[in-house]
């Protein structure tokens, strides 16, 4: 994870994060975390503020 060096405002900066070759396991692990954060579900959902993803849906 990431550190947080420094945050004002709507600015978050953080460090960078290290790259690797690509691998195929690397795609599977993506889609596989893509489908974990898919399947969640609740009443609660979505930003504070409609915005280019969508409409906002908090209660």
């Amino acid at each position: 994870m990431p550190t947080v060096i420094a945050q004002q405002g709507e600015w978050l900066v953080m460090e960078a994060l290290e790259t690797i070759p690509h691998r195929h396991r690397d795609e599977s692990a993506l889609g596989e975390g893509l489908r974990k954060l898919h399947e969640m579900t609740g009443d609660e959902r979505g930003w504070f503020r409609d915005n280019a993803c969508g409409e906002n849906t908090l209660a």
